[in-house]
């Protein structure tokens, strides 16, 4: 299907190896010959490794590579060794960095805390323990040349974090429960509800959160052709959305950071009266993720997603569940910039 992200397209994340320090003596004149191998906890397409340096503790590689990664991959691991020209190498130690780190799409210049495995002694010592003994400095950026990589199993976690996060209807207080990477920059936004009369918008604004166009069954197309109302439908079929929106998010005016989605009523209706109200986020047919509101009191308006721009040009989903005033996108935007003020940008 066009525009998948499962498992097979791949992304590059430039390394930097740059030094280490203090770390552990294995030869006998006190010193160590390190080398550090890039592994990936399922998902890295290739290791690399770097050249040797001999007898230090506090090596300068300064190695660039570029490590290429699927869709499903967890985590960058970095194992340092001490080289050795007959045997096994001695381990100095491992660290990792999350893929929830990495995906930001921004640089991230770190120095990571080495962890050691329990070593074997003689037979009468035992076992020596592990702990944390030396630094290592490294550099990663996932480079933004397309959709940041994403899995089935980050989606399963939006999909379910409305229904098992508390829902407090706050008016003053956002439900946030994380952000979730976008999985491609097509994708479509479909808004059901059940026996109900209410109308949907897609609201853009820009980075003080100002409202800067508003998408919705008046204004059909916003944001330089990049949202579009495709499918408006007061009586659709069984398991078929009132109203579809399909956002082509790499064509997003660069003034423009956040895309909210309302839920109102023109005859201020609450939106309890509808047996139920939900948004679905779509690859063509595949449905990637649900998010059902429960039920919600006697408020007319609801503000409960939204997309976020970070610095990188990167995009995320964001599940938010908030009570609004309104009978509109236009009157409904004065407490959505509100809500949007309190969430600060990445």
């Amino acid at each position: 299907m066009e525009g998948m992200l499962p498992y097979t397209d791949k992304a590059p994340i430039e390394v930097d190896i740059i030094e280490a320090r203090d770390l552990p003596a294995r030869d006998r004149n006190g010193k160590s010959d390190p080398f550090v191998i890039i592994e990936g906890a399922h998902g890295v397409v290739k290791s690399a490794k770097t050249p040797v340096i001999k007898r230090t503790l506090n090596p300068a590689w300064k190695f660039h590579t570029v490590v290429e990664v699927y869709s499903h991959f967890v985590k960058l691991k970095f194992k340092v060794y001490d080289w050795d020209a007959r045997g096994k190498h001695d381990s100095l130690g491992s660290c990792a960095i999350p893929k929830s780190t990495i995906i930001d799409g921004l640089p991230h210049d770190v120095w990571l805390p080495l962890k050691q495995k329990p070593r074997k002694t003689s037979s009468f010592l035992g076992t020596r323990p592990g702990g944390l003994k030396g630094e290592l400095h490294v550099r990663v950026y996932l480079k933004r040349s397309g959709p940041v990589p994403c899995n089935y199993g980050e989606w399963y976690a939006f999909r379910r974090a409305v229904a098992d996060e508390p829902f407090r209807m706050l008016h003053t207080k956002v439900e946030d429960a994380g952000s979730v990477p976008a999985f491609t920059e097509k994708i479509s936004l479909g808004l059901a509800w059940k026996n109900g009369d209410f109308d949907s918008a897609i609201i853009a604004f820009d980075d003080k959160n100002q409202p800067v166009e508003t998408i919705d069954h008046r204004n059909k197309t916003g944001c330089g052709g990049a949202v579009e109302l495709s499918k408006r439908d007061i009586m659709p079929r069984k398991d078929e959305d009132n109203e579809v929106y399909n956002l082509d998010l790499g064509k997003v005016p660069p003034n423009i950071f956040r895309l909210a989605c309302t839920v109102t009523s023109l005859l201020r209706k609450p939106l309890s009266s509808a047996d139920s109200v939900s948004a679905r986020v779509l690859l063509g047919s595949e449905v990637l993720g649900t998010v059902s509101m429960p039920k919600i009191g006697d408020s007319s308006a609801l503000f409960f997603f939204f997309l976020q721009r970070n610095g990188a040009g990167a995009w995320f989903f964001r599940s938010n569940v908030d009570r609004i005033s309104g009978n509109s996108a236009s009157t409904a935007t004065p407490d959505v910039s509100r809500i949007l003020s309190g969430i600060p940008l990445f």
